[in-house]
């Protein structure tokens, strides 16, 4: 009976462990090093720019960037507390993003992962494994 119970304890302890994610330690190189525009939450790409039937839209007086579909029912939006202006500084924002229904996340902790001379930017938030790259327009 004694040895029953081990296992119904170490399948519990199993079930439990194996729906638990660690957040990501550094964001695949890929991601970095593409060009393309995206949001990506726990590995899943969940929004990519396409030039053809996307707009990208900068804000710096409201340190905000704006991605989304002509029709703006697919979109992601980062409103910064300052502007990411160097490589491995760290920045607050608030985001908020299209999938199944409208999400948001206040407060987010970023990394400036990489900063083009065109503007685009690389962020990423190590604790809610979020990964979004953003331009900035001139």
């Amino acid at each position: 009976m004694m040895h029953k119970r081990l296992i119904y304890l170490l399948f519990a302890v199993c079930l439990m462990t194996a729906g638990c994610r660690q957040a990501t330690e550094n964001p695949s190189p890929e991601f970095i090093e593409t060009e393309e525009l995206s949001l990506r939450i726990k590995g899943r790409v969940v929004h990519t720019y396409d030039p053809v039937s996307w707009q990208i839209s900068y804000n710096a007086d409201r340190k905000e960037f704006r991605i989304h579909n002509d029709t703006m029912s697919d979109f992601y939006i980062l409103k910064c507390q300052s502007l990411p202006v160097e490589e491995g500084a760290t920045l607050k924002a608030n985001l908020l993003w299209t999938s199944t229904t409208i999400q948001s996340r206040s407060n987010l902790s970023f990394t400036v992962l990489r900063i083009l001379p065109d503007g685009t930017v690389w962020l990423f938030n190590r604790k809610n494994d979020i990964i979004l790259s953003v331009r900035t327009l001139k």
